[in-house]
């Protein structure tokens, strides 16, 4: 497992153009996510949760501000990065869950399991960890199937292979259950804290579902732009 980091967001702001005015976003957040957490962004469809995970993972850039990840041996703020040096980080750190599951049609699961592996130059035993992982979440006899011919939730459990087979010290899951029925999506989630919590991985879940702040040991809202702390929870 990777050396976990502190993440810092210091007065985001994000705007965007629509038409001829300034959309504001994101005004002037700031949020620490601790190593190791299980933290929840709760908020409702357009009120901006994926731009901000967007900026956390170094996809976009903020118009202000700037995030900071903090480790033991090593402090990063993507601001002061090249885009080659953003991307080596985010292969290396980094893994991303999407609520559409971003699999390539054409190839395996196995295969779009391997991808983010292959880019990365990643070692030989995360590809022995991708297996086991396939294994943990059931999907060892789907492996040689295309996605279109699994279900929705077995999507995302490959995605979530995906996205932890390099052993990442912080998992972005955005939406992850959006697509999911609640059966579905009550499995997922358990095994993606299950599985973050076993590698100490920071776990971070941007979501409109209220049912998911109970599985988190922080809770932020994101409404109007702002982040507001909904607390702690026990878990």
């Amino acid at each position: 497992m990777q050396s976990s980091f502190r993440i810092e967001l210091h007065n985001l702001t994000k705007s965007y153009q629509e038409g001829t005015d300034r959309l504001a976003v994101l005004q002037g957040l700031n949020w620490v996510v601790e190593p190791c957490q299980i933290a929840v962004l709760l908020g409702v469809s357009g009120s901006g949760k994926s731009t901000l995970l967007n900026l956390i993972a170094g996809l976009d850039a903020p118009d202000q501000g700037h995030v900071v990840f903090k480790g033991d041996e090593q402090c990063v703020n993507w601001n002061q990065l090249t885009d080659r040096e953003r991307t080596s980080f985010r292969l290396q750190h980094i893994g991303v869950i999407y609520q559409f599951f971003n699999l390539i049609p054409t190839l395996t699961l196995w295969e779009n399991i391997l991808l983010p592996l292959d880019l990365a130059a990643a070692p030989a035993e995360r590809v022995e960890r991708a297996s086991w992982l396939l294994q943990e979440v059931g999907l060892a006899g789907k492996a040689d199937s295309l996605p279109q011919a699994v279900s929705g939730g077995e999507q995302q459990r490959a995605a979530m292979v995906r996205a932890l087979a390099n052993e990442p010290s912080l998992i972005l899951a955005d939406e992850p259950t959006g697509n999911l029925d609640q059966a579905n999506s009550q499995n997922v989630i358990d095994i993606l804290v299950k599985l973050c919590r076993a590698n100490g991985a920071t776990l971070l879940i941007a979501t409109h579902a209220q049912e998911l702040t109970s599985k988190a040991d922080s809770v932020m809202h994101l409404a109007n732009g702002k982040l507001h702390s909904l607390g702690s929870h026990e878990t």
